[in-house]
Parts: structure tokens; sequence; C-alpha cells
């Protein structure tokens, strides 16, 4: 079995690599995968506000939230995360 990938919790050491994966990751699927044609201030502005560090740091403290990482034990780089919290309560008809 290949032990290269650990699966951990993100801590508040992390938040400076999520932010960076995070805006790796965003730009590789929907500005170069999905062609979309996002005006650059309109990134960095959503960046700013939900991908920033700061916001990563409110994200691991939040007891209702978990972020999980995948760590490349070879180098120490995050490879990839997820993040799970409750979903918002949306009012549908029955």
């Amino acid at each position: 079995m290949d032990d290269q990938f650990f699966l951990r919790r993100a801590d508040i050491s992390d938040i400076n690599t999520l932010s960076q994966l995070y805006q790796k990751v965003y730009r590789e699927t929907y500005v170069e995968d999905f062609s979309i044609p996002y005006p650059e201030n309109e990134l960095d502005a959503y960046f700013r506000s939900s991908a920033s560090p700061q916001s990563f740091a409110k994200k691991i403290i939040d007891p209702k939230r978990a972020i999980w990482v995948i760590e490349d034990k070879r180098n120490g780089d995050l490879v990839a995360f997820a993040s799970a919290c409750p979903c918002n309560k949306i009012l549908h008809p029955d």
C-alpha cells in the first residue's frame, strides 16, 4: 500500500497554503477548464472575501465545520482539501 499521502485535519498553520491551493484550483477549474471569462478584478474580490487566509482561519476554528487536507509526505505540500459543514436550510414548496 502506498503511504505517500496523509489525510489529516487542517490546522491554523495551513491557512496560507489553503488559500493558495483554493485559488489555484478555482482558476484551473473555472477559468481554464470551463473557459469562464471572469474579469480579473472580480476574481480578486472573490478571493479576498472567500478564499483569503483570514477566511480559512475562520473556517478552521468554526466548531461546526471541518476542513481536511491531503498532504504529500515527501515534501509536505498540500495537494487536496475538502470542507464539510451543515447545509443552510433551503425553503422550498413541498
